[in-house]
C-alpha cells in the first residue's frame, strides 16, 4: 500500500464559553502519511446494509495515541473514526475505518 496521502488527526477538546457552557472543538493533533481506499465488493455491501457506505479506509503506520474519539481531516472533509485495526497485532501498521461527517 502506498502511503501517498496526507491526513490530519484531530483530537476533541472541551472548553467553556463566556456563559460557562461547554464547547466541543476538534483541534489538529498531528499529520500522518496514509494510504486511502474506499470500500468495495462484499465489504461495501455489508457497510451499505447498516448505512455505512460512506466509509473510507486509511492505512498508516501504527500509532497507539490515535483513538476512536478522534477525527480525520482528508481533502477538506471531516471523518469520524469508527474502527481501528492494529494489523496482525504487530504494532507496525493500522487500518482506520472512518465515515464522513
Amino acid at each position: 500500500m502506498r502511503m501517498d496521502r496526507q491526513i490530519e488527526i484531530h483530537s476533541k477538546t472541551v472548553t467553556k464559553n463566556e456563559d460557562g457552557r461547554p464547547i466541543t472543538e476538534y483541534v489538529l493533533l498531528k499529520t500522518m502519511a496514509a494510504g486511502v481506499t474506499h470500500l468495495f465488493g462484499g465489504e461495501y455491501f455489508a457497510a451499505a446494509a447498516i448505512k455505512q457506505e460512506d466509509t473510507i479506509k486509511f492505512t498508516t503506520r501504527f500509532d497507539e495515541s490515535v483513538t476512536t474519539e478522534m477525527r480525520i481531516k482528508f481533502r477538506d472533509k471531516m471523518y469520524e473514526i469508527t474502527f481501528i485495526d492494529n494489523i496482525k497485532e504487530q504494532d507496525m501498521w493500522m487500518e482506520i475505518k472512518a465515515k464522513v461527517i
